[in-house]
């Protein structure tokens, strides 16, 4: 595989996964209740965050898209910007969805991850119950084994 293919792959993985970790952090923001009674700068920054990361995941996705539509992609500086830039933005919506995780008291931090926290507080969702029922089969191996 050439060196352009290579960065082309790696180009189109980072913007992949800045559509992915855009789309968690606005769900991990989504308000669990009604903002109607809210202050006003509450409501403000919660639909701010919200729209930035949705922004910033369609970005990324139709970018992934576009990269996929045109492929072998010529590359351009502004192409390996997509390198660094997607990345710090990725980064920083992973630290958002970790600040959520923080934020709760710790008896329950203990019972969430950086993957579950995204759907707090509704642990009904296809995703934890998956992690659940791995949890479960794990510790029956372990007490079969003993």
């Amino acid at each position: 595989m050439a060196t352009n293919e290579l960065v082309a792959v790696a180009i189109l993985a980072v913007n992949i996964w800045a559509a992915t970790s855009g789309a968690m952090a606005a769900r991990a923001w989504w308000p669990r209740h009604s903002l109607r009674g809210a202050p006003r700068s509450t409501r403000v920054f919660y639909y701010s965050i919200i729209g930035l990361m949705i922004a910033f995941a369609a970005n990324a996705g139709l970018r992934a898209i576009h990269i996929c539509a045109t492929w072998p992609p010529t590359l351009t500086i502004a192409s390996l910007d997509d390198l660094l830039w997607r990345s710090l933005g990725s980064l920083a919506c992973i630290g958002m969805v970790y600040a959520k995780l923080l934020a709760l008291p710790p008896p329950e931090r203990a019972r969430w991850n950086i993957l579950t926290i995204v759907w707090h507080p509704n642990p009904d969702l296809l995703v934890v119950r998956i992690r659940n029922a791995f949890t479960r089969r794990m510790r029956r191996r372990k007490e079969i084994d003993q």
